[in-house]
């Protein structure tokens, strides 16, 4: 599996996307019993798929172990870990804003931002694709609202794509910043624009992200060939498959989607 973020860049993984693809194969027949095994640029991850009268109704993705050093997110600074780090951001018109975060890798870089309200956080102004600086391949940004030991509410700035209604790796990530900061449990339910999702960080040391999928729209048959590209080098992404010219929008989120170029003859 292969993504990319409305800006034409590639993510090394992607939560929620996984689970997508992984229900698409399971109602489809493209894999046989209750697991899909799933090749992304961040390794091989396992998905459960839990399933009534032949289709996915819930699916449960085993995340891997969050990495934790800074070399490992990676993110600048001395040896060991960027936990409740202090964080400075110039806002526009805003001065000075102080934040403390926390840097977890899922597979991808995460800078994990607890707030008392996470709608009247002072952003996009402040969504730290303008910080923290010292991480080189960009970061993706929580901003997390504790509402109890067993719940939290999410909105998410993703590099590449700005404001999207939900992050499986962002959530992941915050699951691990919650425990590391002792204000979540390890399993605790998790809000976001786009719905609910379960997090676990387990006994094995894995983080496990469960959460039901929806089918928004039925696939065009050039959608559906990409999604059976099964030889990852010949993949004709991004150039070939998408135009991010005058991409959509979706009402809730100011990042940008990506819009598929249909090849002549063929709606969208």
């Amino acid at each position: 599996m292969r993504v990319f973020n409305a800006d034409g860049s590639e993510a090394e993984m992607c939560g929620n996307g996984i689970r997508c693809f992984a229900k698409y194969l399971h109602d489809r027949g493209l894999v046989e019993g209750e697991e899909a095994r799933i090749e992304t640029g961040a390794g091989l991850r396992t998905v459960r798929v839990f399933a009534d009268r032949g289709k996915a109704k819930m699916l449960r993705v085993n995340m891997g172990e969050p990495r934790l050093e800074r070399s490992q997110v990676p993110i600048e600074g001395p040896p060991g870990q960027a936990v409740n780090d202090q964080l400075a951001i110039e806002a526009p018109g805003q001065g000075t804003l102080s934040f403390h975060f926390t840097a977890v890798s899922v597979g991808n870089p995460h800078c994990v931002i607890f707030v008392d309200d996470a709608d009247a956080c002072p952003w996009p102004s402040t969504a730290p694709h303008r910080a923290p600086p010292p991480v080189p391949r960009r970061t993706n940004v929580e901003f997390v609202q504790v509402l109890s030991a067993g719940e939290a509410k999410m909105r998410v700035w993703e590099r590449g794509s700005g404001e999207t209604l939900a992050c499986g790796t962002g959530a992941s990530a915050t699951c691990v910043a919650g425990v590391l900061n002792h204000k979540l449990d390890r399993r605790f339910l998790l809000h976001l624009l786009g719905g609910d999702l379960e997090l676990e960080w387990a006994d094995d040391g894995c983080v496990y992200l469960t959460g039901r999928p929806r089918r928004s729209s039925r696939e065009p048959s050039s959608c559906r060939r990409a999604y059976l590209h099964a030889e990852r080098a010949r993949c004709p992404w991004p150039d070939a498959a998408f135009d991010t010219g005058s991409p959509s929008r979706h009402p809730k989120a100011s990042g940008s989607w990506i819009s598929p170029r249909w090849p002549a003859g063929e709606s969208g």
